[in-house]
C-alpha cells in the first residue's frame, strides 16, 4: 500500500501531467492507462485514417422515372399506385420468410419511379407465384401479375437472373426448361414406358417448330443479350 506523502505525490503528478486539479485515484489512474494505450498506438504506427474517394469515382445514381409506374400498369393492367403500403402482401408471403424478397417495397420503389433499381434487383426474382398476396391485397391488387411484368420489363432491359437464364437455355435448346436426365430415363423404362415421352425429346420436327417460334417471337435474342445477374449481387 501507499503511504500518505507517495499518495499525494502520485496525485500531484497525474494533476499535472492531465490537468486535474483534483479528482479520484480511479479517475487518474483510467487517464493514465488511456495515455498509455494512445502512445502504444502511436508507436505501432495505428492510427485513424481518412478515406478520401475522389467525385470522379462515384456513381451518381439515375433519377427517378415518373413515367414507370405507368408503364407497369399499361402493361400488367395492374394500377398499382392503389397500393396503400399496408404489408398483407410482406405478412402473408412464403417466400419472404426464407428470402429478402419484400413485394410490398418493390411496389413502392415502382410506383416512385426508381426503375433501374428495381430492374436490377434480385428481390424481383424471388417471387414464387403463389399468388397468397394476390388473394390478401384489401386494394385487389394483382401483384403477382405486376412483378412479372416487371421481370420481362428487366429482361428486355438486359437484366436476368443466373438461374432463369440457364432455364431458357434449356428451353431453347432442348424444348425443355428441365430436359429429361439418366436417371428418369431409366425409371421410364422399369415402369414399361419409352425412355423418352412424346414430346419434343421424341419428335425432332417438334424441337424445331418450338425453337423456330422462339426465334421468331425474340426470345432467342432476349435471353443471348440478358446480362446473368449473380444471386445476392445487387
Amino acid at each position: 500500500m501507499m503511504d500518505d506523502a507517495l499518495e499525494r505525490a502520485f496525485r500531484e503528478r497525474v494533476a499535472k501531467r492531465f490537468g486535474m486539479k483534483k479528482g479520484s485515484m480511479s479517475l487518474a489512474i483510467e487517464e493514465a492507462i488511456r495515455e498509455w494505450m494512445r502512445s502504444e498506438e502511436e508507436a505501432k504506427g495505428v492510427k485513424e485514417a481518412k478515406v478520401e474517394i475522389p467525385l470522379e469515382h462515384v456513381e451518381e445514381a439515375p433519377p427517378p422515372s415518373p413515367e414507370f409506374a405507368e408503364e407497369i400498369i399499361r402493361a400488367s393492367g395492374e394500377n398499382i399506385n392503389k397500393c396503400i403500403q399496408c404489408g398483407n402482401c410482406v405478412a402473408s408471403c412464403p417466400s419472404g420468410r426464407i428470402t429478402a424478397y419484400n413485394s410490398r417495397r418493390i411496389i413502392r420503389k415502382a410506383s416512385m419511379g426508381y426503375k433501374e433499381e428495381v430492374l436490377r434487383s434480385i428481390e424481383l426474382w424471388l417471387c414464387t407465384t403463389c399468388y397468397t398476396c394476390v388473394e390478401r391485397c384489401p386494394r385487389k391488387i394483382d401483384v403477382v401479375n405486376a412483378i412479372l411484368t416487371m421481370r420481362n420489363m428487366a429482361v428486355e432491359n438486359g437484366w436476368m437472373l443466373d438461374p432463369h437464364k440457364v432455364v431458357s437455355m434449356n428451353l431453347m435448346k432442348t424444348g425443355h426448361a428441365v430436359p429429361i436426365d439418366q436417371a428418369t430415363r431409366e425409371r421410364r423404362k422399369e415402369l414399361g414406358l419409352s425412355e423418352l415421352p412424346p414430346t419434343v425429346h421424341q419428335y425432332e420436327r417438334a424441337l424445331l417448330d418450338v425453337q423456330h417460334i422462339l426465334k421468331e417471337t425474340g426470345f432467342f435474342e432476349l435471353v443471348e443479350k440478358a446480362q446473368p445477374q449473380k444471386a445476392g449481387s445487387a
